[in-house]
């Protein structure tokens, strides 16, 4: 039994440590290949099918081929007004429309003329960044800005502010709005810089969740997804939160890793997006890319590898959104886009980390058994 434990090693297939990562097989887009910048805020896509990507540096139309760009220009009807696009939304009710927020104004594109139409909201005579567009079933439109929210009626271009003032428990919690949200019973959701607040339309006010008057203990609230349990999750920098509305009880879920790179920003959490088997898709601030499994409560963790061409290019990430093709695209802080086919089969990689233990130990794979237990048993060439 001694010669068997000096020459094969026993690797448990329940175990998963950062050495044990699935690995995807990602196609990286940059702006050698059209991307008018490396800097991704937002992704969506059309009902046409383009996929609509703002950067810091304009907007991009991808075709699965090319990149069409807008940015600004002399021709005011031609080009969006401020170049660093923060939000791109669309709705049933307006065919052929499509809201882009910047740093300076709302942008509406009618793709059909490929003309632009702008609104510039202002406070004190500062432009207001559009941070979050959505249209709520009354038919106005919600813009989460940095300065407060606003409620923006199309047809009249009469306009609401809504602004943040502390000792006010019916007002915003805080004025950087970072997502607008509205749920499956209709109910108007805001993720900002002190936590979760819903809004009431029969009074015309706010109910805060998660605020803080201590500056060091708030929440920001990145983003905004819900289940089929009806359960709100939040991207916070604190890690992953689950919201349950009927109660307001809260569940936060972190990854610990151990002498990791990317343990200190994994749980900063800047993006979220559901998949279809009730997974959640996570885009961390310099963590990569997470996966997490409510049923077990577990996470799986990607991360940059420079020695493989189709590895994600970054860990610093802002952005991740899944089309109705099931492709995941990932927007990167600093490296432009990096996006895979859901559902594909995926290998796992099993390999040596000196930091774990429990990893596999080093050396080349020389020969594999499989015992009554189903217990997989390698053949090393070090002998560990």
């Amino acid at each position: 039994m001694l010669m068997y434990k000096s020459f094969f090693y026993l690797i448990f297939l329940l175990s998963f440590s950062l050495a044990q990562q699935r690995y995807l097989n990602f196609r990286n887009l940059t702006t050698q290949d059209g991307l008018p910048d490396q800097k991704i805020n937002c992704i969506y896509q059309d009902k046409s099918g383009f996929i609509w990507i703002g950067t810091d540096n304009g907007l991009s139309r991808y075709d699965g081929y090319r990149f069409d760009n807008f940015g600004v220009s002399g021709d005011s009807v031609h080009s969006l007004q401020g170049n660093k696009v923060l939000s791109i939304y669309s709705h049933e009710s307006l065919p052929g429309k499509l809201f882009i927020g910047t740093k300076k104004a709302l942008n509406i594109y009618n793709i059909s003329t490929n003309t632009f139409k702008s609104y510039t909201f202002k406070i004190n005579s500062t432009p207001l960044s559009i941070r979050s567009i959505l249209m709520d079933s009354y038919g106005s439109l919600w813009l989460g800005t940095n300065l407060g929210l606003i409620s923006f009626n199309l047809k009249t271009n009469q306009s609401q502010t809504y602004s943040a003032v502390p000792a006010n428990p019916d007002s915003l919690a805080s004025p950087v709005i970072n997502k607008i949200f509205i749920d499956s019973g209709g109910q108007l959701w805001i993720g900002s810089h002190n936590g979760l607040l819903r809004f009431d339309f029969s009074k015309n006010k706010f109910h805060r969740y998660l605020y803080k008057q201590n500056s060091r203990k708030r929440t920001f609230v990145f983003d905004i997804a819900e289940d089929d349990q009806k359960n709100l999750w939040l991207a916070t920098q604190n890690g992953l939160m689950r919201f349950q509305t009927a109660s307001a009880q809260t569940t936060l879920f972190r990854q610990t890793l151990k002498k990791s790179n990317y343990s200190s920003r994994i749980n900063v959490i800047h993006s979220l997006q559901p998949e279809r088997k009730g997974t959640i898709w996570m885009a961390t601030a310099g963590g990569g890319l997470s996966r997490f499994l409510p049923e077990k409560e577990t996470f799986q963790n990607y991360f940059p590898e420079a020695e493989k061409l189709n590895s994600l290019r970054s860990s610093y990430l802002s952005y991740v959104f899944r089309d109705r093709s099931d492709v995941l695209w990932v927007g990167t802080r600093n490296s432009g886009i990096s996006k895979f086919k859901l559902n594909r089969t995926e290998f796992i990689n099993y390999k040596n980390n000196p930091f774990n233990n429990n990893s596999l130990r080093p050396g080349a794979v020389q020969s594999f058994y499989e015992d009554q237990n189903k217990h997989i048993w390698l053949a090393l060439s070090t002998g560990q």
